[in-house]
């Protein structure tokens, strides 16, 4: 059995092959004639596709650009209805935004950065049903937006393959520092800046905080969700109650006690719990507590003081001055 491979051609470019079984006798006079035809109009059509698909894919980025635009809503409000009608996506589902950095710097990607990130939002989206995802890479982040009710792929799906991006990321890209971070499930469109801004605000916490891993849910954040949203001017060691900025201050000792302060707070004062997750005798407990009232003079029977405290000890990781990850023993 005999195969004749004719290469499929448009202006010079390579579109792909067309195989045909020949049979007992090559194909010859008339037929090769039909066939060379059949290429020309294959070329065509695929050549036309492939600038359709083009067309499509440039229009949905340039709408997903509209619709994660921070200040603009009606161009939010015209992407939305403008992808629906463009059959560019569902219009139907609650979605969900994810944002994928390299750099917490804000610094221009390399073509190399620009092509891997890109490479790996593809890789993504590839998972998805059709008109259930759109990605982008903009201002020096990647951008996916997907439907939360795909049936080829769940929320934890996605963390799980945004986590693989990472990793890929980091081994293929020396230099490279990459975190994700996604948004909490809208239920449109026009919504999605949203959600957008959340994935955006999750990945640059767990970038400079630490702890929280490298791909983070902004439902997952708690209170630095909420204290983050404070304008950058604002948040400073200012901020921070004096007494317990000087016990930050002081060293292993002080951290030892800030620790052990935040442990107390975090379990609302639960002073089992608190040496349980210490790993320490509740006498031990008692007397670093006592310390820690008499160096910042905070009541711990007012539940002003308490808050007051806690919020400042979260505020002090969120800022850079406090990143002990266990209590120095």
């Amino acid at each position: 059995m005999q195969r004749l491979c004719v290469p499929i051609r448009r202006h010079d470019t390579l579109l792909g092959y067309l195989w045909v079984i020949e049979g007992d006798d090559p194909v010859a006079g008339s037929d090769l004639d039909t066939l060379l035809h059949a290429v020309d109009t294959v070329a065509v059509i695929l050549r036309r596709d492939g600038l359709a698909e083009g067309f499509r894919r440039g229009k949905a980025r340039d709408l997903l650009r509209d619709l994660v635009s921070p200040h603009d809503q009606a161009s939010r409000e015209r992407a939305a209805v403008e992808l629906v009608e463009a059959d560019l996506f569902v219009g139907s589902e609650p979605v969900v935004a994810a944002v994928l950095t390299l750099h917490g710097d804000g610094q221009q990607l390399t073509d190399e950065e620009l092509t891997v990130l890109g490479t790996q939002l593809e890789r993504i989206s590839s998972r998805f049903s059709q008109r259930r995802h759109l990605s982008l890479v903009h201002r020096g982040e990647g951008v996916l937006l997907a439907s939360d009710k795909d049936p080829q792929l769940s929320n934890r799906e996605l963390t799980l393959l945004l986590a693989e991006a990472v990793e890929r990321i980091s081994s293929g890209l020396p230099g490279a520092e990459p975190f994700a971070g996604t948004g909490e499930v809208v239920t449109g469109l026009d919504a999605v800046h949203r959600s957008y801004r959340q994935a955006a605000l999750a990945a640059g916490l767990a970038r400079t905080m630490g702890g929280l891993g490298r791909v983070t849910a902004f439902g997952n954040l708690g209170v630095y969700g909420l204290l983050a949203r404070i304008p950058a001017e604002e948040l400073s060691a200012d901020s921070i109650p004096s007494g317990l900025l000087q016990l930050l201050q002081a060293g292993a000792r002080g951290e030892q006690l800030a620790c052990t302060l935040e442990a107390f707070l975090d379990n609302a004062g639960d002073i089992r719990a608190t040496a349980e997750a210490l790993f320490i005798h509740r006498t031990t407990l008692y007397h670093r507590l006592q310390r820690a009232q008499q160096w910042t003079d905070i009541d711990l029977a007012s539940g002003t003081d308490r808050l007051a405290f806690h919020l400042g000890l979260k505020l002090a990781r969120l800022l850079g001055l406090y990143r002990t990850g266990s209590c120095p023993r």
